[in-house]
């Protein structure tokens, strides 16, 4: 459990001061922008800080969503209700995002690889 913790604890939070200061991995950028993060209203972008804060004081993690899999309002709403959530849960659900997230970042490696073989 140590090592899962230490995993989600290493994510960036969505839409935060990473993201602000243009410090995401490409990859992040990129699956954040897709999600439509970056078209928050402010008002929107103060409540995903806010529950992004409250989520973290709460639990000692990173919320960690496949925003690949969700768009914003889907995100905002599943940190609303995850925060319901005991730690456990939220350690178990946090591992299985990360996973979904690995899982499609591997396809697109897969892809690229395939799309340079096919050039050759």
């Amino acid at each position: 459990m140590i090592l899962q913790v230490a995993i989600l604890c290493g994510h960036p939070d969505l839409a935060g001061r990473l993201a602000s200061a243009n410090l995401l991995t490409p990859e992040s950028s990129r699956e954040q922008r897709e999600a439509g993060l970056s078209l928050l209203t402010e008002a929107q972008l103060q409540r995903l800080r806010s529950h992004n804060a409250e989520y973290r004081q709460r639990f000692g993690l990173t919320f960690i969503i496949c925003a690949r899999e969700n768009k914003a309002a889907a995100i905002l709403e599943g940190l609303d209700r995850r925060l319901g959530n005991t730690r456990e849960e939220e350690v178990n659900i946090g591992i299985g995002e990360v996973k979904k997230i690995a899982r499609l970042r591997s396809i697109d490696i897969l892809n690229n690889l395939t799309k340079c073989v096919a050039k050759r």
